[in-house]
């Protein structure tokens, strides 16, 4: 699984608060809901539509509706001649729904010149060619919206498979919760995706200091917390994460060794 990054966080994941309590919160995985969760008001082929509209605009070099797009989504797309080379030919191939989560598996011109990948461990694929793959969440409008932090390219098309290992993805769900809600470091560093051009400490400062300092607050103000499963297939897997009144899409993926076996991608907020 080859990542491509192009923003270092989620840029929905949270915003900066003052403050925080000094309960922690329990973190635990159920298998079904705790409460209402939000509905989508519009398929995830509509994230398709607008997304096939942006590529456009950075062909044409038309930057405003991209960086519109980039505003409202936790992966900011390049509009410069950088952009223009990696996405020419962009076209979505699948997509698959979880609830809240979703996937659009894609090619594009960087798709297409990334040699052949090696298949992740325990991930039975569909067909012989790479493919590229975004993550996407519903934002506070219902809408989808791409989660980031990175668009992994992998060996085949994953769509229709089924999960393989839940404790597994579990395990990387509650682990990389803890981490922020007890701001360690290390370990956040080590069971997440961070852009690996950045050292431990920055990626730290970035994450835990900036994007989830709100979730921090959440999750050591004695606030109850919910998380659980909600659907994915054998590379992707999909959580919900209430923290009082607030919902987020949690996204893990299956890793390639000598990696941990999961990582976590972040959260992305449905609610106010």
């Amino acid at each position: 699984m080859t990542p491509r990054f192009l923003l270092p966080l989620a840029a929905a994941a949270a915003v900066a608060v003052a403050g925080c309590g000094s309960s922690k919160s329990e973190v635990k995985v159920s298998t079904a809901p705790s409460g209402p969760v939000p509905q989508a008001k519009e398929p995830v082929s509509g994230l398709v539509k607008r997304m096939a509209a942006v590529q456009a605009a950075i062909q044409a070099g038309k930057c405003t509706s991209v960086n519109d797009f980039n505003k409202q989504s936790g992966f900011a797309l390049f509009c410069n001649a950088q952009g223009k080379t990696a996405y020419k030919g962009f076209k979505a191939i699948g997509t698959e729904a979880f609830g809240p989560g979703a996937v659009i598996e894609y090619t594009d011109a960087e798709v297409q010149r990334t040699g052949k990948q090696t298949p992740t461990p325990g991930v039975q694929t569909h067909g012989k060619a790479n493919a590229g793959v975004y993550t996407a969440a519903l934002d506070q409008n219902g809408h989808y919206q791409l989660t980031g932090p990175v668009s992994p390219i992998i060996s085949g098309s994953v769509i229709g498979t089924k999960p393989v290992n839940w404790s597994g993805a579990d395990q990387n769900a509650v682990t990389f919760l803890k981490s922020i809600r007890d701001r360690d470091c290390a370990t956040f560093f080590k069971y997440s995706i961070t852009p690996r051009s950045l050292s431990q400490k920055a990626a730290c400062k970035q994450g835990l200091d900036q994007a989830y300092a709100q979730l921090h607050s959440q999750l050591t103000a004695g606030k109850k917390v919910a998380l659980f499963r909600v659907g994915g297939n054998a590379q992707f897997y999909f959580y919900g994460l209430r923290t009082g009144s607030q919902f987020r899409t949690l996204v893990v993926a299956k890793n390639h060794p000598p990696g941990p076996p999961f990582l976590a991608f972040g959260t992305f907020r449905a609610t106010r």
